[in-house]
Parts: structure tokens; C-alpha cells; sequence
């Protein structure tokens, strides 16, 4: 009897670590993303020759990377005109990358920034002068910044920390009204993610940022599958997945 190709042999994953269970509150974000999320993600890995690490301040900036220039309502097809959705996005970008946890969902900025405090998160910064600490030279990648304005005048808008660069602070984020070239976008759900640095000509200036919060991010699991086509071959050989997601579509083999 002639040997069948098996489709998908795990070799470098134990049982054990597929069946880790996931981050408390990961699967509730999870299950609520569509699957642009996880095919824009992994196309910016696979493209900048990129893996999930692991390190939450690492990987939740390249989720929300992966995002840049997608509108609210190619995130989310459910997306009405006025949805704030900042904080949502935030907390979406945790739930990809299993930081769900130390990024509890909520699509209110205030909320979320106490749901990071209470599970660990520590401020950087703090604009207050009742409370006032730190400076804005602590800032690093993976840390949230929330900024204020006119009409709320402490926790207004919330994005990603994405990188220190000359000094200034890079920042990714959705839902901005004026855009990079000083377009206004009334709609909130074509408003698109875009990484900007805190003071450019149309964004954030420094005096508007609140609050630095560090997130106490957790050690994640991305296992990786390798697959055996018991002497055909297989391409991809391998696949990096998530701990309580299904793979999706796995590779066919062909016959030797």
C-alpha cells in the first residue's frame, strides 16, 4: 500500500505548547477581528522578512504597522461614520499579538488607560501639573501615548508608540480628522491608520500629549509548525502561529 503525503506533520511543536492557553480576554478581541487583520499582518512580516517575537512592545508596533493606511471600515466592516475608534484600534493591535492582557479591550481612551494601570502598566509621563511625572525622553516603542484637546482636555486620543527617531516620537494610530497633508476627513470610517511624529504641521504638537503609559506586556507564544510531506515536498516548510487561533489555510504537499 502506497505511503499518503500527510498535509500538515508538526514536528517542532509539541501538544503542549499548541495548547497553551490564551491571554486572559485575548480570544473576546480576537474573535472580533476580521480576516484583513491577520493576512495584512503577516504579509508585513513575510514582506520586511519580519517574525512574531514574542515581546509585546516589538510586535504590537508591527501589527499596527501592518495597518497603516487601512480605513476604519476596511477594518471593520461594521464601522459607522461617527465611531470613535482610536481606542478600539489600540486594543485590537493588543489582541493580534496576545497582549490582551496587559491592553484590556475597551473603545473609550480613558477606559483603556485605566485598564492598563490595573493590570500593571507604569506612566512614563504625565502633563498634569496636580500629578506631573517623568519626561518625554523615557518614551519608548510599545508605550501609548494619549493626547488632549479643546474639547477633552486629558484623554482625547490614544496611539502606538512606534519609534524615537532625531528625537522625536513617532506615533501610530486611526481616526485622525486632519490628515498628514492637512486634508479633514469627516467620516470617521474612512479615516485610515497612519504613523506620524508628534508635531508635525497638521498633527499633535508636544503640549497636547497627557499621558505615557508602558503597558506591562507579557512573554507570547508563537509556535512554529513545521510541515513533513513524508518525501513529497511542501512549500511553505513552515508556518508561525498563534496559541488559541486556528492556523488557517495550511499548505498542500506534492507527491515525489
Amino acid at each position: 500500500m502506497k505511503k499518503r503525503l500527510l498535509s500538515a506533520v508538526l514536528v517542532l511543536v509539541t501538544l503542549a505548547s499548541i495548547m497553551l492557553p490564551a491571554p486572559f480576554g485575548f480570544m473576546k478581541e480576537a474573535s472580533a477581528l476580521g480576516s484583513i487583520w491577520y493576512s495584512e499582518y503577516d504579509a508585513y512580516l513575510k514582506k520586511h522578512n519580519l517574525t512574531k517575537t514574542g515581546i509585546g512592545a516589538t510586535d504590537i508596533v508591527n501589527a499596527a504597522r501592518a495597518m497603516v493606511g487601512k480605513t476604519g471600515k476596511q477594518l471593520n466592516s461594521k464601522m459607522k461614520a461617527t465611531n470613535n475608534w482610536c481606542a478600539w484600534f489600540v486594543s485590537c493591535c493588543a489582541g493580534l499579538v496576545q497582549q490582551s492582557y496587559a491592553i484590556q479591550y475597551d473603545s473609550n481612551v480613558k477606559n483603556l488607560y485605566d485598564k492598563i494601570k490595573k493590570h500593571g502598566g507604569i506612566d512614563i509621563y504625565i502633563s498634569n501639573s496636580k500629578k506631573k511625572a517623568g519626561s518625554l525622553t523615557d518614551a519608548r516603542p510599545g508605550d501609548i501615548i494619549i493626547f488632549k484637546t479643546s474639547a477633552y482636555p486629558e484623554f482625547a486620543h490614544v496611539e502606538i508608540i512606534s519609534k524615537i527617531l532625531s528625537g522625536r516620537i513617532y506615533t501610530i494610530g486611526g481616526n485622525r480628522r486632519t490628515q498628514a497633508n492637512g486634508t479633514k476627513i469627516t467620516d470617521k470610517s474612512k479615516r485610515p491608520v497612519a504613523e506620524r511624529y508628534v508635531g508635525d504641521k497638521y498633527g499633535f504638537k508636544t503640549s497636547a500629549i497627557t499621558h505615557i503609559v508602558r503597558p506591562l506586556y507579557k512573554q507570547a507564544s508563537f509556535p512554529t509548525v513545521t510541515f513533513d510531506a513524508n518525501g513529497g515536498t511542501v512549500e511553505p516548510t513552515s508556518k508561525q502561529v498563534t496559541s488559541g487561533i486556528a492556523y488557517g489555510t495550511l499548505p498542500t504537499p506534492t507527491r515525489a
